[in-house]
């Protein structure tokens, strides 16, 4: 079982989080510091890209009373704002109502920017 979603990340959408978060690290919001930067462009929190996993695990499989018990998260390749991103949550192993899913975001080039492993269970 796949699913997946394509998000747009906006400098609202990436401003917003910042402001939730209290993560105001220039390369995520200041344009002048993130064009001087190694990168060249705003980079988006990563926190911000992990939290699409929820999504999908939340609203789409397992779903309804899923409930997070880990998640790891590498950080491949960096994701600038104004890219669109698909996110993919990928069941690989699954024991009674207990989860293991694949959990990526590839990025506009369909280079794999982040990966990782989630360990879900459904409240049943």
């Amino acid at each position: 079982m796949e699913v997946s979603c394509k998000i747009k990340l906006t400098k609202e959408l990436v401003y917003e989080f910042s402001e939730v978060s209290g993560d105001r690290n220039p390369i995520h919001i200041n344009e002048k510091y993130a064009k001087e930067s190694k990168f060249g462009n705003l980079v988006v929190h990563g926190m911000l890209l992990g939290s699409f996993f929820s999504k999908l695990i939340a609203e789409k499989h397992p779903g309804p009373g899923s409930i997070y018990v880990s998640q790891t998260i590498n950080f491949v390749l960096p994701v600038y704002v104004g890219e669109t991103v698909t996110v993919i949550v990928k069941e690989t192993l699954r024991q009674k109502n207990k989860y293991f899913l694949l959990t990526e975001i590839i990025n506009e080039n369909g280079d794999k920017a982040v990966v990782g492993l989630a360990e879900v269970i459904k409240n049943i």
